[in-house]
């Protein structure tokens, strides 16, 4: 069951959307979800799964990877809030995953940091 803050927001959502669409248009729907706006602190999160997951793919070619606290909200910052987490993948894809593949194949080396450098993130 929702929270009652949630419970709350769908009643009055709810209610706009009959003004707005029509009981019988409404009544088509299966339900009826408020959008929660995700914080820095959850897109933070999601990130840092996706850097996870990247981290496991370079484990398996005897790298790793370290992200610093300032690249890690470059990335945060780099994303449209309003499309919440569907923007996380494509933002780390775009402003890391391409320019550490690379990265690896020009260096030899294990160990990979990226890090801020005038605005820009950098790998080491």
């Amino acid at each position: 069951m929702g929270s009652p803050k949630t419970s709350k927001e769908t009643t009055v959502l709810t209610t706009h959307l009959k003004e707005l669409l029509g009981e019988e248009l409404l009544s088509r729907l299966d339900a009826v979800v408020p959008f929660q706006s995700l914080s820095k602190e959850h897109l933070a999160a999601i990130i840092k799964l996706h850097l996870e997951e990247l981290n496991t793919r370079l484990r398996a070619e005897g790298r790793h990877l370290t992200v610093t606290d300032d690249a890690l909200l470059h990335l945060v910052n780099t994303l449209a809030v309003e499309h919440g987490a569907r923007d996380v993948a494509r933002v780390v894809d775009r402003e890391l995953t391409a320019a550490l593949s690379r990265h690896v194949m020009q260096n030899a080396g294990t160990e990979l940091a990226v890090h801020v450098e005038q605005g820009a993130l950098v790998i080491q």
